[in-house]
């Protein structure tokens, strides 16, 4: 028999994200080079520069698994799930 996903406590959850939002932002503001390794964690693949007649248009992937990971679990366990038919 398999056990439930644990519930998860939101406001445990906030805080935790609040924390790593300032700890990243602070990462960001603190010099060059540590700003550099923050966001070559963050941006994901490439980042494109496209000419515009008003200017340019930046477009990248923004993976948030480093900023966000583990703070709310993902998935409910293996076998928690209803199995559907094939």
């Amino acid at each position: 028999m398999t056990t439930p996903p644990p519930e998860i406590d939101l406001a445990a959850a906030r805080r935790d994200l609040r924390k790593r939002l300032q700890e990243f932002d602070a990462a960001l503001l603190a010099d060059v080079p540590r700003a550099r390794v923050a966001l070559s964690k963050l941006i994901a693949g490439r980042i494109v520069f496209a000419p515009q007649s008003d200017g340019y248009d930046l477009a990248f992937k923004i993976g948030l698994g480093p900023v966000i990971g583990g703070c709310i679990p993902g998935a409910s366990p293996r076998g928690f799930e209803p199995r559907l038919p094939p």
